[in-house]
């Protein structure tokens, strides 16, 4: 009731009709005595117009306002369960690994290949395609030969061989087609992730429209972007070492608006209660004159933050800009900030962190990590964090690694990437690669995202995107 009522109170003052402390205990003592409906526009609409009106033109504008108000708010509210339809549809589809799997398992591919293998073994007939069908035409011709001189007892052998043959071409056929129906269901799944993806970008960008026009965003839409740009185009800036000034003008700029956004993600989640009898005593006391509502105190927040780092080439730019966040919003995280690193082994560079200089600390960081000749490896590090940090991983933590998920075709640690998963707070992992290339070559993000969200980070609106949706 509080809640709702507070809502729109703060609504109405950012649209230019303030109200008291004291008006809007008034209205909630009415609300409470005449038992109206918090959610009916029409009650709304009449109780403010009571409290706050003094003529009809006013009554007319809070009547608008209010009914505008609820009609954003159904609005939003249909969108954000189109949002989290989209968002169970997207958890509900297998990593592109694990359906290709499921596909390989059930198509008849791996019998038919059996059997191929077989007669090719008993019949001593070469597997490969074109070298059946040379095989083929020359048998052909030999048993023309045969037919032409007579040979009928060779004839008839070459003639099995020829049917043998045929099976195996039959076989091979039978497999291609296997094989086109599973790649066809791989792209059909790239297809519908797509535009799951689409979808989903497009409704949040409606919730934004909404906001932008009611200019309700602060306490309605969760997804909004409260960071300004540099200038036109700076969310598409690339996340890159030649753009890092201007990325860490950016960050410097914003920080206060950044900090907010870290502050929600380890917010406790608990809204502190109105306490309506302390608040009524102490008007009784002052005669309503000053009136402040009275609150429970809220809990402060213990989480801390853990960052892993990939220090890889194709990684350190994104790493660079993590570390520089991390370090300006150390006083964020009540229970401290941690840093790892690596390339194929785990470095503690939370030492670093406390340097005053973030350019110091970042240079001192690349010093440490040894990345000549070293080829990324997920697992190593992953065992290290879990074997040798665990005590540092508990219910109050936010792990974000970074990295291209990319492991050299590697074991990736699956188990100690889980254990870590479900010991922490939360994780996320910030994938530097282009979404495009997800689950392609020796990438291994299919893995990792069964346990924690992943988020494509090459620009800095993708990266500004993350931390809001942590």
């Amino acid at each position: 009731m509080i809640k709702r009522l507070t809502k729109l109170a703060e609504y109405l003052t950012k649209q230019g009709i303030a109200t008291t402390e004291s008006q809007i205990l008034s209205i909630l003592r009415s609300i409470s005595d005449w038992d109206l409906d918090l959610t009916s526009s029409d009650d709304m609409a009449m109780i403010f117009a009571l409290h706050l009106a003094k003529n009809q033109a006013q009554q007319n504008l809070l009547s608008n306002v209010i009914q505008e108000y609820f009609e954003n708010n159904e609005k939003l509210a249909n969108l954000e369960k189109k949002i989290a339809k989209i968002k169970e549809q997207k958890e509900a589809m297998k990593s592109p690994g694990q359906y290709r799997a499921e596909l390989e398992k059930n198509s008849k591919k791996a019998e038919l290949q059996k059997k191929l293998d077989d007669k090719a073994k008993e019949e001593d007939l070469p597997k490969d395609e074109n070298e059946l069908k040379k095989m083929k035409i020359d048998l052909e011709k030999e048993g023309r030969q045969h037919l032409s001189n007579g040979d009928l007892a060779q004839f008839e052998n070459v003639n099995s061989k020829l049917q043998s043959i045929s099976e195996m071409e039959n076989l091979m056929s039978e497999i291609k087609k296997e094989r086109e129906f599973i790649n066809n269901e791989m792209e059909n799944r790239k297809i519908q992730a797509k535009e799951l993806d689409e979808e989903l970008e497009e409704t949040l960008k409606e919730i934004e429209h909404i906001d932008s026009v009611d200019r309700s965003q602060d306490f309605v839409n969760k997804n909004n972007r409260a960071v300004q740009s540099l200038g036109q185009g700076s969310h598409k800036l690339s996340i890159s070492h030649e753009n890092l000034p201007e990325i860490s003008k950016f960050i410097r700029e914003n920080k206060q608006s950044f900090k907010t956004k870290f502050l929600r993600i380890v917010s406790t989640g608990e809204r502190r209660k109105l306490m309506i009898q302390n608040t009524i005593k102490s008007a009784c006391k002052t005669g309503g004159k000053p009136l402040h509502l009275e609150y429970e105190k809220k809990k402060r927040s213990k989480a801390n933050l853990l960052l892993l780092l990939d220090m890889s080439d194709s990684c350190s730019a994104s790493s660079s800009i993590l570390l520089t966040l991390a370090h300006s919003f150390k006083e964020v995280f009540a229970g401290g900030t941690q840093a790892y690193a690596f390339v194929n082994r785990l470095y503690d560079i939370s030492d670093l962190m406390e340097e005053t200089r973030i350019e110091t600390a970042i240079d001192n960081v690349f010093k440490r990590i040894p990345t000549a000749r070293a080829y990324t490896d997920y697992q190593r590090p992953l065992r290290m964090l879990w074997e040798d940090y665990q005590s540092k991983i508990n219910k109050d933590t936010i792990v974000i690694v970074v990295g291209d998920a990319r492991n050299n075709r590697l074991d990736p640690g699956e188990e100690f990437y889980r254990a870590i998963s479900r010991r922490a707070k939360k994780m996320v992992f910030l994938n530097t690669d282009p979404k495009s290339t997800w689950d392609t070559g020796d990438s291994i993000i299919g893995v990792y995202s069964q346990y924690s969200k992943a988020f494509e980070i090459t620009t800095l609106g993708q990266l500004e995107y993350a931390l809001v949706n942590i």
